[in-house]
């Protein structure tokens, strides 16, 4: 039986339990005017017994009559009394009943937020877990970047700025026109670089040509930019001084290295592979 069902069952026992008690209330009442009345009658009957059998005879009717009725009424009142304990015994029953199905429904809600909070509770430690993860992956991601990154530099060709042009070009104009000789290590890289720093040095009137055949040829690249001067313990040409301090203006850094081959007015530039990231 469902909990509606039960409700309405326990309120039509209600309904008939308040009519059984008044009815016994009712019933009650009546029984005691009876009683009274046949009371007053039998007092009547006890004076008539003195008057004589005439005057008793309706008197005694009556009064049995009013005994009989009180009788009834009694009678009534007492089965109207017990239908109204059957009444409230149902209605006990149907209220128990229903207070139990009320019990399993708070016992059932009781468990479903128990259920609700466990549930909330793992989706909590899943995400908490999915941000770990999340984390974990983004720490991948920024080391992986890290690591292309190393890679394109590894990789990248070297070049100039537009600003690294330009300060090239005011330092070494004013000294021009001058010439030097342009040693270049057998490397794809390193030969589009001097490509793009030779332009900005012609531009600036600064002559280069390749060392004469009775040079001697590098051998071996290492991976730096050097400045060949005749004796690096005399004084330094100052083409060559400009053109160290010009190169170290836009980053570059060229060390004086010597080259007995060359004059004492003479220098050269010898331009290597990239060098190696630093770890």
């Amino acid at each position: 039986m469902t909990e509606q069902a039960i409700q309405t069952s326990v309120v039509r026992w209600e309904y008939f339990v308040l009519v059984m008690s008044l009815l016994a209330a009712v019933a009650t009442s009546v029984a005691a005017i009876f009683t009274y009345r046949a009371y007053v009658w039998n007092n009547r009957r006890r004076d008539a017994l003195s008057g004589g059998l005439e005057t008793f005879k309706p008197i005694d009717a009556k009064s049995s009559r009013y005994e009989k009725a009180s009788q009834v009424t009694s009678l009534i009142a007492v089965t109207v009394t017990l239908f109204g304990v059957f009444a409230s015994i149902g209605y006990s029953a149907r209220n128990h009943q229903l207070q139990n199905l009320q019990d399993a429904a708070r016992r059932d809600l009781a468990k479903q937020v128990t259920v609700a909070a466990n549930q909330a509770h793992e989706a909590m430690l899943q995400d908490a877990a999915t941000a770990v993860e999340l984390k974990a992956a983004y720490e991948d991601l920024a080391k992986t970047k890290l690591r292309l990154s190393e890679v394109e530099k590894r990789t990248d060709d070297r070049t100039l700025t537009k600003l690294q042009e330009t300060t090239l070009f005011s330092m070494l104009k004013p000294e021009a026109p001058q010439q030097f000789i342009l040693f270049l290590a057998p490397d794809p890289e390193a030969q589009r670089f001097a490509d793009k720093l030779i332009a900005v040095m012609t531009s600036a009137g600064w002559k280069s040509f390749f060392p004469p055949n009775n040079f001697p040829k590098l051998q071996s690249s290492p991976p730096y930019i050097w400045i060949f001067l005749g004796d690096v313990n005399k004084s330094i040409p100052r083409a060559a001084s400009t053109l160290r301090m010009a190169l170290k203006k836009i980053g570059i850094e060229a060390q004086y290295v010597p080259l007995t081959m060359l004059t004492e007015n003479q220098f050269a530039l010898y331009i290597g592979p990239k060098p190696a990231p630093k770890q």
